[in-house]
């Protein structure tokens, strides 16, 4: 699963970028204004998450989609952290 409802309006994507990428994936989201906030949630394991509506869900996808062959992320399958 790739989105995780946070509640009615919000919730988070949560990937595994390379740390040197991070930047570019941050960059991309931020070109996009409003789209969803990047964060990253573990430094060592390379884990980010995407803050962003629901609403916006199908264009971050999109993004994402777009610039695969620029920032290697792939979906993470794991709770969300309880501090979010």
């Amino acid at each position: 699963m790739s989105f995780i409802q946070l509640d009615d309006h919000a919730g988070v994507i949560m990937l595994r970028v390379p740390s040197k990428e991070v930047v570019w994936l941050q960059a991309f989201f931020e070109l996009s204004e409003g789209l969803g906030a990047v964060r990253t949630y573990n430094v060592r394991e390379n884990k980010v998450l995407i803050l962003l509506s629901k609403d916006s869900y199908d264009d971050a996808l999109a993004l994402l989609s777009s610039i695969k062959e620029l920032v290697d992320w792939e979906f993470l399958d794991e709770p969300v952290p309880e501090f979010i």
